[in-house]
């Protein structure tokens, strides 16, 4: 992953990162192959059908627009920023800026960190915007790292 893009423009070197996704995309996800592995075209459609019936889900509301889907988060001395995260076949890249905030802005960051699965992230800022998100088992730490050293409470234990 190339943070060099990230650090140009926020005009700061990255601290701490970590590949994140909107809560809820997951289930998203894995709705959708799951059923075109077990039924082919016609599973697709049953898998869109519960897809829509996820999105309507509580998890899924929790997105603000623009940040859904694949995600970077990445915190630097002054900002934590949420980019477009693009996965390729070979190797992954940063998108465009999704959202970004003053760390001294930043009400409360929490993860609620799970032995296996994915772990919940909420973001919290003083003017009232909520960024819901969810990290893999694989980049847990990354995650906790970045709560420790925005120094918000939150049960950061394995």
């Amino acid at each position: 992953m190339d943070l060099k893009k990230i650090e140009r423009e926020l005009g700061e070197p990255v601290t701490e990162s970590f590949p994140a996704m909107s809560k809820g995309y997951a289930k998203q996800m894995v709705a959708r192959t799951s059923m075109f592995a077990v039924g082919g075209l016609a599973g697709v459609a049953a898998g869109k059908l519960l897809e829509h019936r996820l999105k309507d889900n509580q998890d899924s509301r929790h997105a603000p627009a623009g940040v859904e889907g694949d995600v970077y988060v990445a915190l630097t001395a002054n900002w934590l920023a949420i980019y477009e995260h693009r996965r390729g076949a070979l190797k992954s890249s940063i998108g465009d800026l999704r959202a970004k905030t003053e760390r001294k802005k930043i009400a409360s960051l929490t993860i609620d960190a799970k032995r296996f699965g994915f772990s919940s992230i909420a973001i919290n800022t003083r003017d009232g915007g909520a960024y819901a998100l969810e990290v893999a088992m694989a980049h847990k730490g990354k995650a906790q790292k970045v709560v420790s050293a925005v120094g918000a409470q939150g049960r950061v234990a394995a």
